[in-house]
């Protein structure tokens, strides 16, 4: 189980009475502790969590061969079957006011736009939460309408009625504010799968591998944005897949905003190096942020010898450290882009 949020669960005061006496909670609580490997359960003991359901601890420390025993009890009743969302909502129910509440800031991010992330995963079942969020910018009252949506090495864990392969949500239909999860099963396990969803607000991309090395590589369509200002994709000669300055074409501020969510076990980072796609006639210099932090303000600065995708090459913004869980991007120019085509990650 890889579960970016849930193990903040273990750091709360829970109604033990609750989970001793009303049976679904209890399942739930058994399932949290029997998806953990030793390694996961050991922190989540550490951690502080109760654990009422059975002692794996010998001398006030963790016990493996204790805690194994337990899971040997029980696999009868968990064995296949993944921890998901209902469980979360069960345990969040029983949970205190405080864990609640850092529980939802970890899987609610704040940042306006559209974005994907999951939070639940299994790699024994290969079942995955995947969550779409919409938060409105300013006073924007109308929602995403969708337009496409497409997953590669992903279906949809319950047939929808409607839906087609290899869509996940439906094209028409409106998203909410909030939170809509998705729940998928990733076909292979050890390969990358990318959901893509086309909508009139934001073109987000995301990518999941279970596997749990960093991946070697990551690319990122420059029209998957989160967010953007003054950006138009393709529409012109340029290349249907780049963004560049929109209609009236006038000079003003451009900018585009990604999420990038690889799948590493949790608190780890590695550094790659970022490279973009551009095509540039003349001097078009961006400045680029990861997390927050400056990488480069002055990166594309190079002519590439024209506009047309003929003229696409990639240049070299700098070094990054990607982490964990979400992870953002930022490209800006207080004047027109060049025409940008995708973003490159290169595990160092």
């Amino acid at each position: 189980m890889k579960d970016r949020c849930s193990s903040i669960l273990a750091g709360g005061v829970f109604n033990t009475t609750a989970l001793q006496t009303r049976e679904e909670v209890r399942l739930s609580w058994e399932r949290w502790w029997y998806s953990q490997d030793s390694a996961e359960a050991r922190n989540s003991v550490e951690a502080g969590i109760g654990v009422p359901l059975g002692d794996f601890t010998a001398g006030g420390l963790f016990d493996e061969s204790r805690f194994e025993s337990w899971k040997k009890t029980v696999e009868g009743r968990h064995k296949g079957t993944y921890f998901g969302a209902k469980d979360i909502k069960l345990l969040t129910s029983v949970a205190s006011p405080a864990i609640l509440e850092a529980y939802n800031r970890c899987v609610q991010t704040t940042e306006p736009g559209l974005q994907m992330f999951d939070v639940v995963s299994d790699a024994r079942s290969r079942i995955v939460t995947l969550y779409i969020k919409y938060n409105p910018e300013g006073h924007d009252g109308s929602r995403p309408r969708v337009e496409a949506s497409a997953m590669v090495n992903a279906t949809l864990a319950v047939p929808a009625p409607g839906l087609e392969t290899p869509e996940f949500i439906r094209a028409g239909s409106e998203l909410p504010f909030g939170t809509r999860p998705v729940t998928v099963r990733i076909t292979d396990p050890n390969e990358l799968a990318v959901f893509d969803l086309y909508t009139d607000k934001g073109c987000p991309s995301h990518n999941i591998r279970l596997a749990t090395d960093p991946p070697r590589l990551i690319e990122l369509a420059a029209h998957s944005f989160t967010r953007s200002r003054n950006i138009e994709i393709g529409g012109l000669p340029y290349g249907d897949d780049v963004i560049h300055n929109a209609p009236p074409y006038h000079a003003c501020p451009n900018m585009a905003e990604y999420q990038l969510s690889p799948q590493f076990p949790a608190g780890q980072k590695a550094d790659y190096r970022l490279e973009i796609e551009y095509a540039a006639a003349n001097s078009r210099p961006v400045k680029v942020e990861f997390n927050g932090k400056l990488v480069n303000d002055n990166a594309l600065a190079a002519a590439t010898g024209g506009w047309y995708p003929a003229h696409q090459k990639w240049g070299n913004v700098g070094v990054v450290e990607v982490r964990s869980g979400m992870n953002h991007i930022r490209i800006s120019r207080n004047n027109v882009f060049p025409h940008v085509r995708r973003l490159r990650f290169t595990l160092l």
